[in-house]
């Protein structure tokens, strides 16, 4: 509850610098969807966590509505352990690449060849983005496994842990930025 308070605060001084930022979403939803969550059985927080992500992108096209499923299937999937599993999972996520590569490249396909005004569009490309991220994250962990993936995760686990500090600085660089480069990075 602290760590989301904290967010919290700090997500609601970012919107001053950045309208429209995630991390006051994250931490209401936060405490109002994980924290009772924290009380449910596994199985009840996956099945939830499916059936609203799902939900998000079939009935509300996605964006902050795919937020508490998401952050469900994430504690369910905490819970059950996977994250401590992964270098054990290669076929399982081999598996997963397998299903979800053609089956973002068909979303994008579809979202790029469906009328961008149509009625399914938002929706579209709702799905497209979860797939392509499910696809991009799952060949990202078999990458980790490779040699280049070793030296490559040197890089990027510094950054993972910054990526707090990496998501408020960048917002302070292009606020700061902005004057001295012409109105370049001005919103629309």
């Amino acid at each position: 509850m602290r760590r989301l308070t904290a967010l919290g605060l700090l997500g609601a001084a970012h919107q001053l610098l950045q309208p429209g930022e995630a991390l006051a979403p994250y931490a209401v939803i936060g405490l109002v969807i994980l924290l009772p969550a924290t009380w449910l059985p596994t199985r009840l927080v996956l099945i939830a966590g499916l059936v609203g992500t799902v939900a998000s992108v079939t009935l509300v096209s996605g964006g902050i509505a795919s937020i508490p499923g998401l952050f469900l299937l994430g504690l369910g999937v905490a819970r059950l352990g996977v994250v401590h599993t992964l270098d054990r999972r290669t076929g399982q996520l081999a598996a997963v690449l397998t299903l979800a590569a053609p089956a973002a490249a068909a979303a994008v396909w579809w979202q790029y060849t469906y009328a961008p005004a149509g009625p399914f569009a938002t929706r579209i490309a709702a799905g497209a983005g979860l797939l392509g991220a499910l696809a991009y994250a799952t060949a990202l962990l078999l990458l980790l496994r490779t040699r280049l993936g070793r030296s490559l995760s040197a890089v990027l686990e510094p950054l993972g842990r910054m990526a707090l500090t990496n998501y408020i600085t960048a917002t302070l660089a292009v606020t700061a930025t902005t004057p001295l480069l012409g109105g370049v990075f001005k919103r629309s």
